[in-house]
């Protein structure tokens, strides 16, 4: 199964400082050059690993903390229903266009020397689906418009 998430611990493989913002990650990642990597279709998860997932769900959902939001993150795979998203992340901050959300941190990101800094955050995308919609991809990074 092939899986395009753009983590941010992952930039440095691509030669790209960790404060690259989201925009960039993106263009990236429209062209090939970025976030693309042979996956296994997910395992299942241990139980110590269960309860670890749920107190960070539980957590992220009251406080929106960035070190909740990468673990979560990180048990993110494509072909998740949307249910099942927003059982770990709740409801999305923001929704620019249909099949587009985005769940923020109280922690940002640096986007360079120049630019502002902005909310570290995932940006899912959704396989559009009459009933049940799947995600396709997700990045995390520094979420701006």
């Amino acid at each position: 199964m092939l899986r395009s998430f753009m983590p941010a611990f992952h930039l440095k493989r691509f030669h790209l400082p960790n404060n690259v913002c989201l925009t960039a990650c993106l263009a990236l990642s429209s062209i090939g050059l970025a976030g693309t990597m042979q996956q296994p279709i997910p395992k299942r998860i241990t139980r110590t690993e269960q309860r670890r997932l749920n107190a960070a769900s539980s957590n992220y959902k009251r406080h929106h903390d960035y070190q909740s939001l990468l673990l979560i993150f990180q048990y993110l795979h494509p072909g998740m229903s949307q249910n099942e998203v927003e059982a770990l992340l709740g409801a999305p901050d923001y929704s620019p266009i249909d099949g587009q959300y985005y769940y923020g941190s109280q922690a940002n990101c640096s986007c360079g020397e120049d630019e502002p800094s902005a909310p570290c955050g995932v940006v899912i995308m959704y396989q559009p689906h009459p009933t049940l919609p799947t995600l396709e991809s997700c990045w995390f990074g520094a979420i701006r418009e």
